[in-house]
């Protein structure tokens, strides 16, 4: 399975996840600013990637005994805290990303 494998399936998801927006997408699609649909769409675009990214770091860091990454800072109590805070936000950009709520009043 190769990278375009990957992001074919990942692009199928997220085409699947549209019809389970709600509000926020019926005003994007009824905007009749192009400029303004695109820049809603690159930033949603880039919400999902980076969320994914935050969530990705978070994981290893919170799991770095089990991925063999032992070091001072991964055994402490510290970067446990920071992993969950990373998590969290990783969760919150995903969520925007999927909502696109990005110009309510």
């Amino acid at each position: 399975m190769g990278f375009i494998d990957n992001f074919s399936i990942l692009f199928y998801l997220a085409l699947r996840l549209r019809k389970f927006e709600d509000m926020s997408l019926e005003e994007f699609e009824n905007t009749p600013d192009s400029k303004t649909k695109r820049y809603v769409l690159m930033k949603s675009i880039m919400d999902f990637g980076m969320g994914f990214i935050y969530l990705g770091i978070g994981v290893i860091i919170f799991f770095s005994k089990e991925f063999h990454l032992n070091n001072n800072f991964s055994d402490s109590t510290i970067a446990k805290i920071f992993a969950v805070v990373v998590i969290i936000y990783g969760s919150w950009r995903i969520y925007r990303g999927i909502k696109k709520d990005y110009y309510k009043d």
